[in-house]
């Protein structure tokens, strides 16, 4: 989940503060309705970073492949680069052949 993934990171990196915004408008609205949790989108969590003085940002989709809602993300982040001194986003768990290979070999030892 998510949250496992939240967690794991603050773990690791505990000079970090770690936030949550979501690409997909369709399950922040889901999850709004269902959990009456409010979620930030993309651009609602670029401008409270900034807004609250971050230098280094660093952005670690949760995506499984590169598409539509990963190049908006990398999009929209360009837009607030002025915004902060560092700007790091990682690339989704599939990116290049070597990683659908080791996703591939994980599952097969698995199962």
């Amino acid at each position: 989940t998510v949250g496992a993934i939240e967690n794991a990171m603050e773990k690791a990196f505990p000079d970090y503060s770690v936030r949550r915004g979501f690409t997909s408008q369709i399950i922040i609205d889901h999850v709004k309705s269902r959990d009456n949790v409010t979620i930030d989108n993309v651009g609602e969590a670029l401008g409270r970073a900034a807004d609250n003085g971050v230098k280094n940002l660093v952005i670690q989709p949760t995506h499984l492949m590169n598409g539509l809602e990963y190049n908006d993300l990398v999009n929209e982040v360009a837009e607030y680069s002025d915004a902060f001194e560092k700007v790091a986003v990682g690339e989704p768990l599939l990116t290049l052949d070597d990683d659908f290979k080791a996703v591939m070999k994980a599952i097969t030892e698995a199962t």
